[in-house]
């Protein structure tokens, strides 16, 4: 993928994960803050990643070598 692909599908997939979450809104309980919210994006996202090879066999050589990235260059998020 090149540096463009790569950011227009991450555009796409968190505009995605946005769309879905907010036609929900009205079903969140009001006393929900900042920590539920939080834990509620990060669940939508991971429904979205269970098709990723790396979710699928996290302990294969793409996995270890994404970890090994992660670890690697930690400012990437």
């Amino acid at each position: 993928m090149t540096r463009e692909e790569q950011r227009l599908f991450v555009e796409d997939l968190t505009r995605t994960i946005l769309a879905g979450l907010l036609t929900r809104a009205d079903k969140w309980p009001e006393k929900w803050d900042g920590h539920e919210l939080r834990c509620l994006v990060a669940l939508a996202a991971d429904v979205h990643t269970r098709i990723s090879a790396i979710k699928q066999d996290p302990r294969g050589e793409r996995a270890r070598a994404f970890r090994n990235d992660i670890l690697t260059h930690p400012t990437m998020f």
